[in-house]
């Protein structure tokens, strides 16, 4: 899950507001105190805490007093979060991931963690509330002609970090391309027939295949910027020449292209790749 969050509603209202992750934090701490003073003198406790000049709370009524009236929830965001709606003329897609951590498992690694969130500046922190790792909303609009039209489509991707070494990505290879025999799936007749008739095939048929492909259309699309980590090192040896194997195929191809690339991708450490924000509009 997301951790703790922190919410505020109005009085005869249902949208609820989080705080802001510096208020998140005091407000928690706060209340970790009170649970404490609870369970351990067992009598009447004072619920009201004044936090910071602005901010009041009682806990005892679950309600803010500072710097506005209105009830106060202790909730948590789950790490993935999908919702579908649909209607006679549109469909409605969101979907949130909160939180999530990809870890290796394999043993005498030097990354132990293989992807995670960066998380944002305190003073980024102290005045925006908590945003999901990542985010998209898609709304699609239903045409009886059967065209893709879009009415509505955004996608957010927080700042992340990965890194990655040589024994897990030829550990996923293996487990994905369990082959050990690359000529058997790569040089079959089948795909030779396929790939000599795509050779002496003229321009003017591929591009007739293209224009033959349905259009979609975009009423608005905005993706987020995006600011990515990558660390990766060539140290260790890969998971199915250690146990005396040969590589599966898909190691027997990555390691064509490391050999190929020379020594450029032996070590990376924490290079910055950023994408500005891409959006159209009708």
């Amino acid at each position: 899950s997301s951790g703790v969050v922190w919410e505020n509603r109005k009085y005869g209202g249902r949208k609820r507001r989080p705080f802001s992750v510096a208020h998140t934090e005091i407000i928690e701490a706060a209340h970790q105190r009170y649970s404490a003073q609870l369970s351990s003198e067992g009598g009447p406790v004072s619920g009201v805490h004044t936090l910071a000049p602005n901010l009041e709370v009682d806990f005892t009524t679950m309600t803010v007093r500072k710097p506005f009236n209105r009830h106060l929830h202790r909730t948590y965001e789950p790490g993935l979060w999908l919702q579908m709606q649909t209607f006679p003329q549109r469909q409605h897609l969101h979907f949130k991931v909160n939180k999530v951590q990809v870890d290796n498992q394999l043993t005498d690694v030097l990354f132990p963690v293989v992807f995670f969130r960066v998380n944002p500046a305190k003073s980024v922190m102290a005045e925006t509330v908590p945003k999901p790792l990542f985010e998209v909303s898609v709304v699609q609009v239903t045409q009886p002609t059967g065209l893709l039209e879009y009415k509505y489509v955004s996608a957010l991707l927080q700042e992340f970090h990965v890194m990655v070494e040589m024994p897990f990505i030829s550990a996923l290879l293996a487990m994905i391309y369990p082959q050990t025999d690359a000529q058997q799936l790569l040089y079959t007749e089948e795909k030779v027939e396929q790939d000599t008739a795509l050779v002496h095939s003229s321009l003017t048929e591929a591009l007739v295949l293209q224009q033959t492909a349905s259009p979609v259309f975009f009423h608005y699309l905005h993706l987020s910027p995006i600011k990515m980590h990558l660390s990766f090192s060539l140290t260790g040896l890969d998971a199915s020449e250690g146990a005396g194997g040969d590589p599966a195929l898909g190691g027997q191809v990555l390691h064509l292209f490391l050999q190929s690339v020379g020594v450029t991708l032996t070590e990376m450490q924490d290079i910055e790749f950023r994408m500005g924000y891409f959006e159209r509009k009708e």
